[in-house]
């Protein structure tokens, strides 16, 4: 599987310009995880692993 390099193939999204522009955000999939505190040490955190 190739490396994605975010910095190389989406500049304008992630690395902004002096003066605001518009921008085109293609579809992206993404996840989110919920809880609070620090991911290493949260209770929160931990699964059933």
């Amino acid at each position: 599987m190739k490396k994605f390099e975010w910095r190389k193939e989406l500049k304008e999204l992630y690395l902004p310009k002096k003066e605001p522009t518009k921008v085109e955000v293609p579809k992206m999939k993404f996840f989110t995880i919920e809880g609070s505190g620090n991911p290493n040490t949260s209770e929160q955190f931990h699964g059933n692993t």
